[in-house]
């Protein structure tokens, strides 16, 4: 099995302890407790993992930067993952003097109101999270709202940023699925997934639209 994003590996996990499970991406390198230890995983998921979460206070660092006058950001997210990223946003933002609030968008159709409730609460400069979970339909309504509310907003996806972001900062997803089906390889050739290591992403990508800036 290929998942991407943490919540779909436990899923996974949850419904098979011998099916190999591959993660092509995940924010949260022990996949919420799935793992102990990264270089040998054991039981039966290995794979590839974003580090958003440990990157998550950079992403405010960049907003703040672009936007020096920034005082608040409003974070995008479904609830469900709102404890992973609150330690790593908590931090940045003490660090950089701003504010910040999560805003629950469990369905990227309800975008509009995500929004609105942001500029309401007076921020600034947005941050997207959960972009796996979206099609390009999806993700497409919602750069569209926010050059509607003209609301600066930071993305998980490089090509977030092609479509017309305003800027996007993590690892290139199209080599961690490279990467993903040489593992899948490797284990249909008879390796055990719980022997091959989690591997966490060197290089990390920050793609700005011109256009839309």
């Amino acid at each position: 099995i290929v998942t991407e994003g943490g919540l779909a590996v436990r899923a996974a996990a949850g419904a098979s302890s011998t099916i190999p499970i591959v993660t092509a991406s995940a924010a949260d390198p022990f996949l919420g407790g799935l793992v102990e230890n990264l270089s040998r995983p054991g039981r039966n998921i290995t794979g590839f993992v974003s580090m958003e979460r440990d990157i998550s206070g950079k992403v405010f660092g960049i907003l703040k930067e672009m936007l020096p006058a920034l005082g608040r950001i409003a974070v995008l997210a479904s609830r469900p993952i709102w404890p992973l990223f609150a330690p790593g946003q908590d931090q940045a933002a003490k660090a950089l003097g701003i504010e910040y609030g999560f805003i629950d968008m469990p369905q990227p159709e309800a975008v509009g109101a995500a929004m609105r409730q942001a500029l309401a609460e007076g921020a600034g400069g947005a941050v997207m999270r959960g972009s796996p979970y979206f099609s390009s339909v999806q993700r497409r309504l919602i750069i569209d709202s926010a050059a509607e509310h003209r609301l600066p907003t930071i993305y998980e996806r490089r090509d977030d940023a092609e479509r017309g972001g305003l800027v996007s900062y993590a690892p290139n997803v199209e080599d961690q699925y490279r990467a993903t089906a040489e593992y899948v390889v490797r284990i249909l050739a008879g390796e055990k997934p719980g022997e091959l290591p989690i591997q966490q992403p060197t290089k990390f990508e920050m793609v700005i639209n011109l256009k839309t800036a």
